[in-house]
């Protein structure tokens, strides 16, 4: 990683230590792959990279940080602090005055998903793929105990949901042993589809497919779906017509409009059918 990131993060640390000493392991993992993430994405890094380092180091300056930190008033109390804590250390690091808005105004807004401003994280790529990549860290082996944590912190009902890679990821953290209560896979190429891997679920599964993508050809997706009737999961598992990979991205050139709403409909009702209380 380049010096002047290592920098930036060198100045993050301390937040990260007083504030939520969790997310040490999980920035760390997001760094170590952001890079790529923007070469892929065609994103620009200078912005992308400081926002994945910087994003949760407000809770350092949350009054009377609460040991349930997924609340909404610390969300956006976070996500406040997270903005100005962003333009101190930037500043520290010299880095370019051009920048430091955007990254303060990406950090200031991160978390919205929560407060139901999902069209943000839909128009803006850079910030679609840091949702993305953010909720990934969910499926890695360190991240497996991000799951724990949100049960010990009484969460009782868990799902996971990927796109693409992530899609993968999703199906991986279901067959890792982590016990959920629903599971989202939108095109996941390389994903298990065999009955001997996919034997941990024991929870409905939601995917999502389109019959022109040849990272997840249809014969991969009956195969899923074969495997998944045969060890008596619930599932629903959609093959949209004449459509290709990601077609739910926006900024991508295989971008479906009309099958991206549907799925998104069928996805918050499966999520409501599952996950509500």
């Amino acid at each position: 990683m380049e010096l002047a990131y290592e920098k930036i993060w060198g100045l993050a640390r301390p937040y990260y230590e007083k504030g939520r000493p969790i997310d040490l392991e999980h920035i760390q993992w997001m760094m170590d792959i952001a890079e790529e993430v923007c070469e892929k994405e065609k994103l620009d890094k200078a912005i992308f990279i400081p926002l994945v380092i910087l994003h949760d180091v407000g809770y350092a300056r949350v009054e009377d940080l609460p040991q349930n930190t997924y609340g909404l008033n610390v969300r956006k109390a976070h996500m406040q602090a997270g903005a100005e804590i962003a333009k101190e250390i930037l500043e520290k690091a010299g880095y370019a005055p051009d920048k430091i808005q955007q990254i303060a105004d990406y950090v200031s807004v991160h978390d919205n998903w929560a407060f139901d401003d999902n069209e943000r994280f839909r128009k803006d790529p850079l910030l679609g793929a840091f949702n993305d990549l953010d909720f990934m860290w969910m499926a890695t082996p360190k991240g497996f105990a991000a799951a724990k944590y949100l049960r010990d912190q009484g969460v009782t009902k868990l799902g996971s949901i990927g796109w693409c890679f992530g899609g993968r990821q999703s199906v991986e953290l279901s067959i890792s042993g982590e016990k959920l209560d629903a599971t989202i896979v939108y095109y996941g190429g390389g994903m298990a589809t065999t009955t001997a891997r996919l034997s941990p679920i024991a929870w409905p599964v939601l995917g999502i497919f389109g019959d022109k993508d040849t990272a997840i050809p249809v014969e991969m997706v009956r195969a899923f779906e074969t495997s998944l009737n045969t060890l008596g999961v619930e599932n629903e598992i959609h093959i949209y017509p004449d459509i290709g990979h990601a077609f739910a991205n926006p900024s991508g050139a295989s971008y479906a409009p009309n099958a991206t709403m549907d799925a998104w409909t069928k996805t918050l009702a499966f999520l409501t059918k599952n996950l509500k209380e």
